[in-house]
């Protein structure tokens, strides 16, 4: 596995995805238009969202997924399953995780992949579907938002990582077909991050980026927590990116306890 340029905030690269699971991506992507599926805001823009734009990034989300699925296998670490691949009803918003894996102690550790285009650098959390509950011994715990009804498959479930991927592609959204792809894992963030942000949400310098906001090139229909790498960290926020080194690392230490 190499890394990226160092300056670049040391990018793992994925390298280009399995011919199959661009394929698969594909159908997946003709799936999900046959069914009438669309999520309304998904990185903070409305329903009325450009439907090739909704296809591009279904397909970027469904590769990431794969790449990183792939590489979970070559670091030696199996994931209860592999990325769903079946189309959701209309209206229907993720469970809050792609992947679940079982710790050594028999607890179960869940992965959030996030995705974003070739030079996307920020990962973004729509504040609304985030928030903060007492867990079990009293101490800040994440919730994910979203009604169990609302959710594919019908769990909700916060994730105890996030991991954000840039993919570069050369996807055809209207006719979805695709020749090529490739990705980089950029960095990610801990449950504890994105608690302090939501925490910290009133604070002059956070992470907070207000609808209206042009930081993904469009204006923002809801606000989204932000999270920039240290060499491209957004300027009005003091939040960044865990880098890959460190986020993988953290992850094995905490699937071996």
């Amino acid at each position: 596995m190499k890394f990226g340029n160092p300056t670049d905030y040391g990018n793992v690269d994925l390298g280009p995805a399995a011919v199959d699971d661009i394929a698969t991506s594909v159908k997946f992507v003709q799936d999900m238009k046959d069914s009438g599926w669309q999520l309304p805001d998904r990185f903070g823009q409305d329903e009325h969202r450009d439907t090739l734009e909704l296809r591009n990034n279904q397909f970027q989300g469904k590769v990431a997924e794969f790449m990183v699925y792939r590489w979970l296998q070559l670091q030696g670490i199996e994931t209860l399953k592999e990325p769903t691949i079946d189309a959701w009803k209309k209206g229907e918003s993720d469970p809050g995780y792609d992947f679940e894996m079982k710790k050594v102690d028999g607890n179960i550790f869940r992965l959030e992949v996030k995705s974003g285009g070739e030079k996307s650098r920020n990962l973004a959390l729509e504040v609304q579907k985030w928030g903060v509950e007492d867990g079990p011994d009293g101490t800040p715990k994440l919730k994910y938002n979203v009604p169990k009804e609302k959710v594919h498959g019908g769990r909700n479930m916060s994730p105890s990582a996030f991991v954000f991927v840039s993919v570069s592609s050369n996807f055809d959204a209207k006719n979805i077909t695709a020749t090529i792809a490739s990705g980089k894992i950029i960095g990610g963030v801990y449950p504890t991050m994105v608690i302090d942000a939501i925490e910290h949400s009133t604070d002059s310098v956070n992470n907070v980026f207000p609808k209206g906001n042009r930081i993904f090139g469009k204006p923002l229909q809801v606000s989204n927590y932000v999270w920039g790498t240290r060499v491209t960290k957004q300027r009005g926020s003091k939040f960044h990116m865990i880098n890959p080194d460190e986020l993988f690392e953290w992850i094995f230490k905490v699937l071996r306890k």
